[in-house]
């Protein structure tokens, strides 16, 4: 049986969990990750870069704990201050965001919003690029899990009716899109990063 579990760890550093109330401390985080490799899941991380204090420092520390925690599918994300959230309320006081901002121009992998204490807006999209990069083995759909979707779905074909079997090849679909949509993207910040070296 195929299952997995996404986390949502954001950081390595235990500065930029505080600040972002995540209310986790990093051996939580390691072992989140071994109870789930332990009883088969596929696991899904999902980081953050650019929150207010993020630092090389902490961006390191989040190096650290990927290489820790080696999960089976791998996201980067850039700090982003919505509407709606406190850090949306600091951010418009410091003159970063507007309340008529176009918002659907906004990507989570290439916008950044606000610099940080201790890196520019550029050197933020730079360490994003560079931390994707160097961690793209974990960035796409395991081949493997792609399969075991789709032989899911041939048995329910075999064995079930067409109601039982549909959701799972929608499914199969969805998690397609979006390995090929990710693996576009992936080598078009390659190829950016390549070019602005």
């Amino acid at each position: 049986m195929y299952c997995e579990v996404w986390i949502g760890v954001e950081s390595g550093s235990p500065v930029i969990l505080k600040e972002i109330k995540k209310n986790l401390k990093v051996n939580e985080i390691i072992n989140a990750f071994d109870w789930a490799k332990e009883v088969g899941l596929q696991r899904h991380a999902y980081f953050m870069v650019g929150s207010p204090s993020e630092s090389r420092e902490t961006i390191h520390q989040s190096e650290n704990l990927i290489e820790r925690i080696k999960p089976d599918f791998l996201a980067f994300t850039i700090f982003t201050p919505y509407p709606g959230c406190e850090a949306y309320e600091e951010a418009k006081r410091k003159g970063y965001v507007k309340d008529d901002m176009d918002w659907s121009l906004v990507d989570l992998h290439s916008t950044v919003s606000q610099p940080t204490k201790s890196l520019t807006k550029y050197e933020i999209l730079k360490e994003h690029r560079r931390i994707s990069l160097k961690f793209i083995q974990y960035c796409r759909l395991k081949d493997m899990s792609l399969r075991i979707l789709f032989l899911k779905t041939l048995s329910k074909l075999r064995t079930s009716s067409f109601s039982e079997w549909l959701p799972l090849a929608k499914k199969v679909l969805v998690y397609t899109k979006a390995q090929f949509l990710r693996r576009l993207r992936l080598r078009k910040m390659r190829k950016r990063y390549t070019v602005s070296r």
